[in-house]
């Protein structure tokens, strides 16, 4: 995976919740990393969530 690889995006919006996955390319083969969370205004803030060989995390975006 490379600094300028973009990754497909593929998911789905319910209400306020928000699930999408990305596939992370490895020498193991792909990995899939997935993500939820639940979006106010300009704010998602994403739920805890286990993300492959990565590790946990919480994740928040915002728009610009």
């Amino acid at each position: 995976l490379g600094d300028n690889e973009v990754l497909a995006v593929d998911g789905t919006i319910e209400g306020s919740t928000l699930q999408f996955v990305i596939i992370v390319p490895d020498l193991d083969g792909d990995q899939p990393i997935n993500f939820e969370g639940e979006l106010a205004g300009d704010t998602i803030t994403g739920a805890e969530g286990k993300f492959s060989w990565y590790g946990t995390g919480v994740w928040v975006a915002s728009r610009k």
